[in-house]
């Protein structure tokens, strides 16, 4: 949007060392808010005006094309038209650009987009919901995410929460267990956590080490209260998981 906040996440996004040269700002309209309330648990309730987000198009994405044909992997999430996350993808996939999907807020999804995905990174309520299975343990996720298996995706990283993690493709099923830590606030945790998946990925790790990875940054981030702030740098997570690997 064109306001402060598009500002004060422009200003953020460039101090951390972000690419943000194919970022634009469209005229009239305020940039995208979430209003976040926390339980005692460090639960969280958010409440989304998308703004600005609700604008971009398939036609904004096709102006991008040479940018995603030179990609290593395209995350995409369901904060933006279904329609030009579709043409996201399949952009992507003309070009053999891995796509990882984060389907949240989590909405139906054809088993023809499904098939495009090659990293989908679902929680327990977003699992259920695509695939009509109730999950609340790892023998349910792992039933769940055979069915998104069975729809196309390649792989499936089932966040459990406190749980852990069930990673399932063609070829195995991993439980990556939970890193305990004291949660203040789940805000931007399953962010963090597909942030990682990608970067792992893209750096060269399998999905186990990904997962691992991944889950370590999900619980670093829950320590903290915010969004972005929580998030950890790459050198916070390698010390916390060296710590953690000599306990």
């Amino acid at each position: 949007g064109q306001d402060l906040f598009a500002d004060q996440l422009l200003e953020n996004l460039v101090q951390l060392g972000i690419d943000c040269s194919a970022i634009e700002k469209v005229p009239d309209q305020a940039t995208g808010v979430a209003f976040v309330t926390l339980d005692s648990e460090g639960d969280n309730s958010i409440v989304v005006a998308p703004g600005a987000n609700h604008k971009l198009t398939p036609a904004d994405i096709r102006r991008q094309e040479e940018r995603i044909k030179q990609a290593k992997l395209l995350m995409v999430q369901l904060e933006i038209p279904l329609e030009t996350v579709r043409e996201a993808i399949a952009i992507a996939r003309r070009h053999k650009v891995p796509v990882m999907l984060d389907p949240a807020p989590v909405q139906p999804l054809t088993a023809e987009l499904l098939s495009m995905v090659d990293y989908i990174v679902p929680n327990e309520t977003e699992i259920s919901q695509l695939t009509g299975i109730e999950v609340h343990d790892q023998v349910t996720a792992k039933l769940a995410a055979v069915e998104l298996l069975r729809q196309g995706v390649s792989t499936v990283f089932a966040k459990l929460g406190e749980k852990g993690i069930v990673v399932v493709n063609a070829n195995r099923t991993f439980f990556v267990e939970p890193y305990q830590v004291q949660a203040v606030d789940s805000t931007a945790a399953g962010d963090a956590f597909a942030g990682a998946v990608g970067a792992a990925i893209v750096s060269g790790k399998d999905v186990w080490a990904s997962a691992k990875f991944a889950s370590a940054i999900g619980a670093i981030t829950v320590t903290r209260k915010g969004a972005q702030a929580s998030m950890p740098s790459l050198e916070e997570a390698e010390d916390f998981m060296k710590k953690e690997a000599h306990n």
